[in-house]
C-alpha cells in the first residue's frame, strides 16, 4: 500500500464483528480499529463487492457493553483484509470509538 493517508491512529483488535450484507449478517475478524475507520479480516462472507458496509460490533463490558452500529465504505481490500473507513457515525458512538480504541491501546 502506498502513501499512508490515515486520519486516526489504528489499535490492533482481535475479536469478532458482524458485517451485514445485503441484509445477512456476516462473521469478520476485526484487527485493528480507530475511531474513523477499522481492518477487518474475512472470516465468514460471500467474495462480494459492496460501496457501503453495516457493521455490528460489541463494546467490552468495561464500556459499558451495548452495541455500536457503523456505516463503513471500503478503502482498499488486499486478500482476505479489508481497510473500511466509518461515514455518518453519531457523534456519540463515534466518541465510544475513540474510547474503545483507547482500551485496545492499554
Amino acid at each position: 500500500m502506498e502513501g499512508e493517508r490515515r486520519r486516526a491512529v489504528r489499535r490492533r483488535a482481535d475479536f469478532f464483528v458482524n458485517k451485514f450484507i445485503d441484509g445477512l449478517p456476516h462473521v469478520a475478524r476485526l484487527v485493528e480499529l480507530s475511531p474513523v475507520g477499522c481492518l477487518l479480516e474475512r472470516v465468514l462472507e460471500p467474495e462480494v463487492q459492496r460501496d457501503l458496509y453495516p457493521l455490528e460490533l460489541s463494546l467490552p463490558a468495561q464500556l459499558g457493553g451495548g452495541r455500536i452500529w457503523l456505516w463503513a465504505r471500503p478503502v482498499w481490500s488486499d486478500g482476505g483484509r479489508t481497510a473500511l473507513r466509518c461515514v455518518g457515525v453519531d457523534p456519540l458512538d463515534r466518541a465510544a470509538l475513540a474510547r474503545f480504541s483507547d482500551v485496545l491501546a492499554a
